[in-house]
C-alpha cells in the first residue's frame, strides 16, 4: 500500500549517483528495451501508479526484464507503457508511435485513428481509439523513446530527466494524498474485481464479511467478466458464447447456459463485468409507480433482452424477483426450467436446432446493436426527415428550371461575357455587335515602319476581333477618302499588317 500525492505516473525508479534513470536501456542490435533493476544503481524498484476512475492501482517491477519492449527501430519515436489487462489484471508492456493526449474532452476527428491514446481527465482514465469508439484502458507511460535512441521523461515535471510524478498534470499536494493499493489475485492468478464498473479490488479497499450474498458485496466470484462481442446496453442479460467472450443471452437457451446481467453500457471489444446472482439496483426502475407488487417475478424480454414482468415464453421460468422499489433479486439458477418433450416425430432434428440457434443468435446481436445505438438511429431518422423536406422543396423548385430540350423562356437568358470558342456555342449580343461594327482606330504618318515598302502592324490584342474568321480591312485618309491599300492577315495569331509603296500618310482604318 502507499499514500502518494499524485495520480497516474511513476512513483520511484532506480537512479545513478547523479540522479539519472538507469531502469531503461536500449539494445540496438535487436531494437529492444531492457527493464534494468540491476546493480550500480539506487535500491529503488520501479513503482508506478495507475488512475482508473476513482481507484488507484500500485504496481512494482522488482526484477529485471530482458527485451521488455521490442520492435523499437532507430528513426521512429515511441511511447513505452505498462498496461493492466482489464479482464485478468495481467501486466503487459507495449508501445505506440502516436503521442498520447491529455484533455477533458474527446479529441477531434483528426486524432481519431486506431492506436491513438487519450487520458480523459474528466473520468480519470486512459482511452484508446479502436476505429469507432474510445475504449477504456489502464496504462502508464514508462518513457518516450525519441528517434528510437534517446529516452525522455513523460512526467509533467519541467525537467525532462525527472521521470517521477504525475503524467497528467494533477498534483494533489501533501494534504490530499491518495491511497494506491496493489491488485488482489485469486488462486488461478486472475485479479479480483471490485464490482464497481470495471475496476479491480485492491489492498486498500474496505469490505465486510458475514453478510448475505448480493451485488452490494462483490469482491470475488459473484462478479464474472468477459469481452463483449456485441454492443450491450445497461441491464441487458448476457451469456458466454466463446471462451471469456459474451453477448446477449438467448431466451431459448435459458437453463442451458450461465446468464448474467450487466449494469452499464458496454461497447464491442470492452471488458464487461456482470452479476450472475445477487441484488441488482437500478435508479431508473420504479416498480411502485408501475403498480408492480413485491415478489413479482421478472423475465427476459425476447426482443430487448432486458428484464420485464411479462412472461414471453410459456415454458421459460423467471430469472429474478422484485424485492424493492428499484431493486430485484437476480438469480436465474434458483428457478426451475420446464423441459418439454416432443413425441411422435414432431421435434426438430439436431441440424434444425443448430440452424435455429444461429438465427436466434444473429437476431440477438442485431437487437443489441439497435438497443445500444438508439440515439444514433434517432439521429438518422431525423436526418432522413430533413432530407425528405429537402426533396420536397426541390420538387417544388423543378418547374422553374429550363428543361434540356423543349422548354420556352418568358424572360431574357444572360450568357457569360466571354466569347464563344467552339462551334454551336451560344453567342452574346456584344460579340455580334463587335463583328458587325468592327474595330476602328486612327494612325498618323509616324506609325509606318520600313523605307520603300512601308507597313503598320495591328496585333489581335489591339483590334480584339475573334480569331479564325476572314477580316475585311478598309483604310481612309484624313479627309475621309477610302484608299486602296493592301493588307495581310495571320490566321493563327489574328495579326493584321497594312502595306503601302507610296509615301507615309495619316488616317484611320476599320477591321470587320
Amino acid at each position: 500500500m502507499a499514500k502518494i500525492s499524485f495520480r497516474q505516473g511513476i512513483v520511484s525508479h532506480p537512479k545513478n549517483t547523479s540522479g539519472q534513470q538507469t531502469f531503461l536501456d536500449k539494445i540496438n542490435n535487436n531494437n529492444s528495451v531492457t527493464l534494468d533493476i540491476g546493480a550500480n544503481t539506487s535500491a529503488d524498484p520501479v513503482v508506478v501508479t495507475f488512475a482508473h476512475g476513482d481507484t488507484d492501482y500500485l504496481y512494482t517491477e522488482s526484477k529485471s526484464v530482458t527485451m521488455a519492449w521490442t520492435g523499437c527501430s532507430t528513426g521512429q519515436d515511441y511511447w513505452l507503457y505498462w498496461e493492466l489487462d482489464l479482464n485478468t489484471g495481467e501486466m503487459v508492456r507495449d508501445k505506440t508511435t502516436r503521442e498520447p493526449l491529455t484533455q477533458a474532452t474527446q479529441p477531434g476527428p483528426s486524432h481519431r485513428v486506431p492506436g491513438q491514446m487519450w487520458f480523459d481527465t474528466t473520468n480519470m482514465v486512459y482511452k484508446e481509439w479502436q476505429g469507432s469508439v474510445w475504449l477504456e484502458v489502464v496504462r502508464v507511460i514508462a518513457a518516450k523513446l525519441s528517434n528510437g535512441t534517446i529516452f525522455q521523461s513523460f512526467s509533467a515535471s519541467a525537467d525532462m530527466q525527472d521521470y517521477e510524478g504525475t503524467q497528467i498534470g494533477t498534483q494533489l499536494g501533501q494534504r490530499l494524498r491518495r491511497r494506491a493499493g496493489s491488485l488482489v489475485y485469486n488462486k488461478s492468478g486472475k485479479a479480483i474485481k471490485s464490482g464497481k464498473d470495471r475496476q479491480f479490488f485492491t489492498t486498500e479497499d474496505q469490505f465486510l464479511t458475514g453478510v448475505p450474498t448480493g451485488a452490494s458485496l462483490r469482491i470475488n466470484n459473484n462478479i464474472i467478466t468477459g469481452t463483449a462481442q456485441c454492443p450491450i446496453a445497461a441491464y441487458q442479460i448476457v451469456q458466454y458464447n466463446e471462451y471469456n467472450k459474451i453477448c446477449l443471452a438467448s431466451v431459448y437457451e435459458q437453463g442451458d447456459k450461465l446468464f448474467g446481467i450487466v449494469e452499464s453500457d458496454i461497447e464491442t471489444g470492452e471488458i464487461a463485468s456482470f452479476v450472475t446472482e445477487g441484488i441488482v439496483f437500478n435508479e431508473e426502475w420504479d416498480w411502485v409507480t408501475a403498480g408492480v407488487p413485491v415478489n413479482t417475478p421478472v423475465y427476459i424480454d425476447t426482443i430487448t433482452k432486458k428484464l420485464t414482468t411479462t412472461k414471453n415464453i410459456a415454458d421459460k421460468p423467471p430469472v429474478g424477483m422484485i424485492i424493492g422499489k428499484q431493486e430485484i433479486y437476480f438469480a436465474p439458477r434458483l428457478f426451475p426450467t420446464v423441459s418439454v418433450i416432443v413425441s411422435g416425430g414432431g421435434g426438430m432434428t439436431a441440424a434444425q436446432q443448430t440452424a435455429l440457434a444461429d438465427v436466434i443468435q444473429l437476431a440477438d446481436i442485431n437487437a443489441a446493436y439497435i438497443t445500444s445505438h438508439a440515439i444514433e438511429f434517432d439521429a438518422l431518422k431525423d436526418r432522413v426527415a430533413t432530407n425528405e423536406a429537402d426533396i420536397t422543396a426541390l420538387e417544388d423548385l423543378m418547374p422553374t428550371f429550363v428543361e434540356k430540350a423543349g422548354s420556352e423562356m418568358t424572360g431574357y437568358l444572360t450568357l457569360a461575357e466571354s466569347e464563344p470558342n467552339m462551334p454551336y456555342h451560344a453567342t452574346p449580343k456584344q460579340y455580334v455587335d463587335k463583328l458587325t461594327t468592327g474595330f476602328q482606330a486612327t494612325f498618323d504618318s509616324g506609325h509606318w515602319s520600313g523605307t520603300t515598302a512601308k507597313y503598320i502592324v495591328i496585333p489581335a490584342s489591339i483590334h480584339g476581333m475573334p480569331l479564325g474568321i476572314i477580316y475585311d480591312v478598309i483604310v481612309f485618309d484624313d479627309m475621309g477618302n477610302r484608299l486602296s491599300s493592301e493588307y495581310t492577315v495571320n490566321d493563327t495569331t489574328g495579326e493584321v499588317i497594312l502595306h503601302t509603296n507610296g509615301p507615309a500618310f495619316s488616317g484611320k482604318y476599320r477591321i470587320k
